[in-house]
Parts: structure tokens; C-alpha cells; sequence
């Protein structure tokens, strides 16, 4: 996987009696990449922020989503693209 660490924007779902961010969609550079499976989803504090970390398949594109709940930012921190 390529390390990216670039802010995407993500349409998501917000599930407030579970608490659970659900990301069903992100732009990265002009191109909208569908979420068709969250293989994982980990929560893990890092400097004192609780992070939202998510494993997704994107047709074909596999990738690492973040969400720092504090600013509500997503970052793209890992892709592979399909070969």
C-alpha cells in the first residue's frame, strides 16, 4: 500500500445511538471512489484524539481511511490501486 496521508472529503452516515461513523463515499483528487465493503474498524487514540480508522474496498481500490473525531477531518493515509 502507498502511503498517502492527503484530507479527502467523505459522505457518511452517522449512527448516534451506536456512535459509529459509517463512510459511503470520497472524493480524492476529482475522482468519487463508492465504498462497497468497511473490512475494518478500529478506534484508537493518538495524542490524546480519538481517531476512527477504516479498512474500505473500493472496486478493486483497497484503502485506509481516518477520522479524527475532534476536528471531523478525514485523511486518505494509505491506497492501493488496482493493477
Amino acid at each position: 500500500m502507498e502511503e498517502i496521508h492527503e484530507p479527502v472529503s467523505v459522505l457518511s452516515l452517522f449512527d448516534a445511538e451506536k456512535r459509529l461513523f459509517q463512510p459511503l463515499r470520497f472524493r480524492w483528487h476529482g475522482r468519487v471512489y463508492k465504498v462497497q465493503e468497511v473490512a475494518m474498524h478500529i478506534q484508537q487514540e493518538i495524542k490524546g484524539r480519538l481517531h476512527h480508522v477504516y479498512a474500505l474496498s473500493c472496486g478493486g481500490l483497497e484503502c485506509i481511511l481516518d477520522l479524527d473525531t475532534i476536528t471531523l477531518q478525514w485523511t486518505l493515509e494509505k491506497i492501493q490501486l488496482p493493477e
